[in-house]
């Protein structure tokens, strides 16, 4: 058998973590099988395999994923962009089905209850989160402490994670309501409000 080469792979890879988030979505982390995300990506077993022993290691891709998308934020160099980030997936979370998204990805994060490990990545990734979006608005707003921008970043973050909690459970939080709520988070970060501090 010739032997693949590393961009193959490396797309082959995506398009498995891509199958799996689309299980997730429809149905839930604990619901979804290997069996599923072969069928998502059109795939044999021997296929998946070949990149994630089992269900544990796909967690483990998508968590780098998850990574991915984190360290891309520090490429922001405009307070606009940076609320642009934020709500980039606004649109997804006011949706009618939001729920199973979030109840998905919930799901995900409990099995980190479950597994040390697991609990390691999502911790790291949060710490990383909140270090690159720090980095960002200090570089946006330099008057401002550092101690105060990370105090504001993880505001941002913890406002974020329980809007997502919210969506799981109520329709009751439009996409304007979300917006409103973090543009209100954002407000002492704008480098336009520099002078009115």
């Amino acid at each position: 058998m010739p032997k693949r080469s590393d961009a193959y792979m490396e797309t082959r890879r995506r398009q498995i973590v891509d199958a799996a988030l689309n299980c997730i979505v429809t149905q839930g982390w604990n619901r979804t099988t290997i069996e599923d995300v072969c069928a998502a990506a059109g795939l044999s077993k021997g296929a998946i395999y070949v990149h994630f022993a089992n269900k544990r290691a796909l967690l483990f891709g998508l968590l780098e994923r998850n990574f991915e998308d984190i360290e891309a934020a520090a490429s922001i160099d405009t307070f606009d962009k940076l609320r642009a980030w934020v709500t980039a997936d606004y649109e997804t979370l006011a949706g009618p089905n939001s729920w199973r998204i979030i109840a998905g990805s919930q799901e995900a994060v409990v099995e980190g209850v479950r597994d040390p490990e697991i609990r390691t990545m999502f911790g790291c990734a949060y710490t990383r989160l909140v270090e690159i979006l720090t980095e960002v608005v200090g570089r946006m707003r330099p008057d401002l402490p550092t101690a105060t921008v990370k105090t504001h970043v993880l505001t941002l973050v913890l406002l974020n994670d329980g809007m997502r909690a919210y969506r799981t459970v109520s329709d009751g939080l439009s996409k304007a309501a979300m917006r409103a709520v973090i543009d209100q988070a954002l407000l002492p970060l704008n480098p336009a409000n520099k002078s009115k501090r």
